[in-house]
């Protein structure tokens, strides 16, 4: 019998130290992922701000320029996707976006491959057109 009494003894002070460690670990996780979704949360509101910006210089570039009227009205209706995606950034919550891209990435991997080796690309001429524009010519 004092070997059953110890058995158990021992099984229920190993349990204690699982469910301590578990709570330790669920905390920590639950720590860091709040402070990911704060600084996030920053990054969304630049976003959506730097997306207003844009739509704001499209129309200004359409009004300027004096572009014909179909290239305007797709100035325009480019500043108002913008907008549109400007307005989204600023009513979603950081956990409701997360959900949704994972569920984008989830459904469709190519196309984002495709969007992201597209977005890449960009950034990568932009950069070289930079490098190559500040370079002196001989």
């Amino acid at each position: 019998m004092a070997e059953t009494d110890g058995s158990r003894a021992g099984t229920w002070v190993g349990g204690l130290a699982r469910e301590g460690y578990t709570k330790s670990r669920d905390r920590l996780i639950s720590g860091l992922r709040q402070r990911m979704v704060d600084r996030l949360s920053v990054h969304k509101r630049r976003a959506a701000d730097l997306a207003t910006s844009v739509a704001s210089a499209l129309r200004n570039v359409s009004v300027e320029q004096g572009d014909d009227k179909e290239v305007a009205a797709l100035h325009i209706m480019a500043a108002d996707r913008i907008d549109d995606l400007s307005c989204f950034l600023r009513a979603s919550e950081m956990d409701e976006l997360l959900q949704k891209v994972e569920r984008i990435v989830r459904r469709q991997p190519p196309a984002v491959l495709l969007g992201g080796t597209f977005v890449l690309g960009f950034l990568f001429a932009r950069y070289v057109t930079n490098f190559s524009q500040g370079s002196p010519k001989g």
